[in-house]
């Protein structure tokens, strides 16, 4: 085959190829397997904040000399741990969470979920690869403040993951009114534990939790460390700023006041 038609067939797939993530919502990084940055979309370049590919860097290499990347909990990566280069290095990842900020900057300005996709004509070595970005800040912002809410709200609370009814956060108002350290809680589950007895409707209760509808009020026995229990009042409500269904359960202790009307009565 004459070398420029075969040239000329490889400019006319990778001008499909730019066509194609032109066109899409998810941020796109084409890079060969030299590392160096041929492409990136109006997305990708958006979300880092950019207004052209060369401002990315020229390479892998100068992507790392102007963005700093952080795992999910806000580590400092490595640059053999930037998606980028993994992606390189032959590495599959195909949800990843990362933070990112311009060099200079502390605190990171983005979040990415990214996932790595190789592609070739001929199922043998990748004639291009991609990192696929997915803009998840507002998302995670949202999570952030509603953790933060959560742990400061002085009201006894617990969330209950729906997949799989456990217990995957604790805020202290709980701990300190049932005496739990945290392990005895978190990843078990809310009927395993057996945590709340004498509901008045058990199997109603139970097919709202498990439906991830709101809970309404109602008395119960609340479970606490040293085996005895403690009446209080519950409710809970469907959450969805934690990235999966789940269902916030709040309490009041209602011991005091029931001890109280024992001693009067």
């Amino acid at each position: 085959m004459d070398p420029s038609v075969s040239h000329h067939a490889g400019r006319l797939t990778f001008a499909h190829l730019e066509q194609l993530t032109a066109q899409l919502l998810d941020g796109v990084i084409l890079i060969d397997t030299a590392g160096v940055i041929l492409s990136a979309n109006a997305a990708a370049l958006r979300m880092h904040g950019v207004g052209s590919v060369g401002d990315l860097g020229a390479t892998a290499e100068g992507y790392a000399e102007r963005f700093k990347v952080f795992s999910a909990d806000n580590r400092p990566l490595k640059r053999r741990e930037y998606p980028l280069f993994r992606l390189l290095a032959g590495d599959t990842y195909p949800d990843l969470i990362v933070e990112v900020a311009p060099v200079g900057e502390s605190e990171a300005r983005w979040v990415h979920q990214v996932r790595d996709v190789a592609m070739d004509d001929d199922g043998d070595e990748p004639d291009f690869l991609a990192l696929v970005i997915c803009d998840v800040s507002e998302r995670f912002d949202a999570e952030a403040r509603f953790k933060a809410m959560f742990s400061a709200n002085p009201a006894p609370a617990v969330i209950v993951r729906q997949a799989d009814l456990r217990i995957t956060q604790a805020n202290a108002g709980f701990l300190s009114l049932t005496g739990f350290a945290p392990d005895r809680l978190i990843g078990k589950t809310l009927f395993g534990l057996d945590l709340l007895q004498d509901v008045d409707d058990v199997s109603a209760f139970r097919r709202s939790i498990e439906a991830g509808e709101v809970v309404p009020q109602a008395e119960a026995r609340l479970l606490v460390a040293d085996g005895s229990r403690r009446l209080v009042l519950f409710a809970g409500q469907p959450v969805d700023v934690t990235g999966e269904d789940a269902l916030l359960l709040t309490f009041a202790d209602l011991e005091p006041r029931s001890r109280a009307e024992a001693a009067l009565a």
